[in-house]
């Protein structure tokens, strides 16, 4: 547990975990938005554009 702990006494490991937080969150509101505004079609269609080599079928 020690070890665990000095480890995020770290700041390389305090900005991971803030980063990991940061865009758990994000996901989180952004997913919540497209359910809310059903507008699950354009933001496929807006992963494709960013993501041209995803497996999603575009």
């Amino acid at each position: 547990m020690d070890d665990f702990l000095q480890f995020l006494r770290e700041p390389i490991a305090q900005r991971s975990l803030l980063a990991c937080l940061m865009i758990g969150f994000a996901n989180g509101f952004v997913s919540g938005l497209v359910i809310l505004k059903k507008s699950a079609l354009q933001i496929g269609t807006l992963s494709c554009a960013l993501l041209p080599e995803s497996r999603w079928p575009c």
